[in-house]
């Protein structure tokens, strides 16, 4: 008796993926993931952050305590440039020149609180004939 024959299947080609292609594919969408995420992290870090009301207060009592030593060693005190107040003060820095602290506002409400901190520079006349060598004073501080 003739043995039935198994009717074969031929498997289609065509419709299903290779190896190959699913570990392209893979990679390309591992490359997007990571180029969304890292462009995710950059957006999150140049957003600007929202400060607390504890951070404000910690930031502006260290402004008034930095206003404070400069107000307690300022040897002058020059208002006339108000909302800028410039302060001479002693060495501070060891480098034997008088320290100028200018403190800034510009009247407008939530704008930051400037300060700024340099030496009035001394410079000495060139040596002349005469005995006596002054000093002038740097325009720039008050007097």
């Amino acid at each position: 008796m003739p043995r039935a024959q198994a009717p074969r299947i031929r498997a289609r080609r065509g419709h299903a993926f290779t190896l190959i292609e699913l570990v392209v594919s893979l990679a390309s969408a591992a490359l997007i993931v990571g180029a969304l995420a890292s462009l995710m992290i950059l957006a999150a870090r140049a957003a600007p952050q929202r400060a607390t009301r504890e951070d404000l207060a910690l930031t502006t009592a260290g402004a008034a305590d930095l206003l404070a030593a400069d107000l307690l060693a300022a040897s002058v005190i020059d208002l006339s440039g108000l909302p800028t107040v410039r302060l001479a003060c002693a060495d501070r820095d060891g480098d034997g020149l008088t320290d100028v602290v200018t403190w800034s506002w510009d009247e407008s409400d939530g704008s930051p609180l400037g300060l700024q901190r340099r030496d009035a520079r001394h410079r000495r006349a060139p040596p002349g004939p005469g005995p006596a060598r002054h000093q002038r004073r740097d325009p720039d501080l008050p007097r």
